[in-house]
């Protein structure tokens, strides 16, 4: 994975130059779903295609990225791509090394305690340790509050800051588990749409839906990947703050 974002702006140059092609292989192989790879073929761009494709395998994790890097080793995949080929043939794919090359940290027989805490009335979202053991992990979860179960967080607790999902870890499993209180409570449709960008086509469908539930449905079926659902949040939470917060705290429903 390491690799995939670090190399970013070479693998979009490089893989724009035949978006399609590439796209053939990635479906063939398994690496993305028949959905998935129907979604990206819609976008407008080679350009664009490859970065939501980049940003599919990196939220897929360590193993997609690793049989996606593999899949470029491929001659018949590689041929499009001259810059590609000088370089993938540098990258270690082998599951005894990370996506940079470095031996993995292999840990045996081995117990792992973590402390995590949560100040200011916060919340400590499902914590993931990466890699195996063979001993037990145990994770120790306190959180402290401000003021009593009253206090308010102000918008930087909750990610309003420069990206605005930094609370969110994954933005497209909060927004799956949270479809229903979305569709039923979000108004401002419009402003959100204009901060997305989505392809023209995108938004037309989304606009020609008749009620605000109907269209915040339809808003949703468009987020094919984490980079999508991360503006979606960022936008919800500029427009539609107060239900966040109410969202991200566990109140009910209105």
């Amino acid at each position: 994975m390491e690799n995939i974002v670090t190399n970013k702006p070479n693998l979009i140059k490089w893989l724009s130059l035949d978006a399609t092609h590439l796209l053939q292989h990635v479906q063939s192989k398994g690496i993305i779903k028949t959905e998935e790879y129907n979604d990206l073929m819609s976008l407008s761009s080679s350009r664009i295609i490859v970065i939501h494709l980049l940003d599919l395998l990196i939220g897929k994790g360590e193993s997609t990225c690793r049989s996606f890097l593999e899949l470029l080793k491929e001659d018949d995949v590689n041929e499009s791509f001259p810059k590609l080929r000088e370089w993938i043939i540098t990258v270690d794919t082998s599951v005894t090394a990370d996506m940079n090359g470095s031996p993995s940290l292999k840990a045996s027989g081995t117990q792992i305690t973590c402390n995590i805490s949560a100040s200011k009335g916060s919340h400590v979202y499902a914590p993931t340790i990466a890699g195996s053991s063979t001993g037990p992990v145990v994770i120790n979860t306190t959180t402290t509050t401000r003021g009593g179960s009253d206090y308010q967080k102000d918008e930087r607790d909750w990610g309003g800051g420069e990206t605005g999902d930094r609370s969110i870890q994954d933005c497209q499993k909060f927004l799956k588990a949270n479809i229903s209180a979305l569709v039923q409570n979000v108004q401002m449709i419009d402003p959100i749409l204009d901060d997305l960008n989505l392809h023209k086509e995108s938004t037309a469908n989304v606009r020609a839906k008749t009620t605000n539930q109907d269209k915040m449905r339809k808003l949703l079926d468009c987020v094919n990947c984490e980079s999508i659902a991360k503006k979606l949040v960022k936008a919800l939470l500029k427009h539609e703050k107060d239900l966040m917060m109410e969202i991200m705290q566990g109140v009910p429903a209105r």
